[in-house]
């Protein structure tokens, strides 16, 4: 992909190979209207690329997403640069205004209750916090919670039960924000989920 071009294929890698770049998201709408796109129906203009991106430094972005998209086609999102070519012209170079999306970042929070077991660990809570920041992270190789993904509470069953055989889960709900507690969730294109251990309430019952 980071030898072709004009595919949402092909801006994803270049942007994704920008030094510092931690996650990236591309669609395309190639229809005559708006398009509104994910959980949270964010719109995404006719006719035009939407980059989300989290990290790297804006103008590094800007060139990527530039050196990769189809002529003619329009951008979506927060964050403006202009883009100069200099490519075969003398000054005054041609700019382009080139944007992206820096997504919002969304608390993600997490509730267990796990059997109360006088042979459990003592310290069994920040374990089970510890797991679930691992599996969150992608660690063991695994899929990282990532921009416009569904996070599924059932993901983190094993790495919980993985810490001792005494663990019995009666209970393994996920939140988005100040949403309820719930199964799933679902992330919008424009969100980032983020999560740190004050936001993983773990119950012995």
């Amino acid at each position: 992909a980071l030898n072709a071009k004009g595919t949402t294929s092909a801006i994803y890698a270049n942007v994704f190979d920008v030094s510092g770049v931690t996650d990236c998201y591309v669609i395309d709408n190639p229809t005559n209207a708006t398009v509104n796109s994910g959980v949270t129906n964010y719109p995404v203009a006719a006719h035009s690329v939407y980059v989300a991106v989290v990290g790297g430094v804006d103008t590094d972005i800007a060139n990527a997403i530039w050196a990769k998209k189809d002529l003619g086609c329009d951008y979506n999102g927060n964050t403006t640069v202009n883009v100069t070519d200099t490519s075969g012209y003398n000054y005054p170079y041609p700019t382009y205004a080139v944007k992206f999306n820096r997504p919002t970042s969304i608390a993600i929070k997490f509730s267990v209750s796990i059997v109360n077991n006088s042979l459990l660990p003592s310290d069994i809570t920040t374990q089970v916090k510890n797991a679930i920041i691992a599996k969150f992270n992608g660690a063991g190789g695994s899929s990282r919670e990532r921009i416009g993904a569904y996070i599924f509470a059932s993901n983190y069953y094993g790495g919980i039960t993985a810490l001792s055989p005494l663990i019995s889960i009666t209970s393994l709900q996920v939140a988005k924000g100040a949403g309820a507690l719930a199964t799933s969730q679902q992330i919008g294109i424009d969100e980032v989920p983020t999560l740190q251990a004050s936001d993983i309430t773990v119950t012995l019952v």
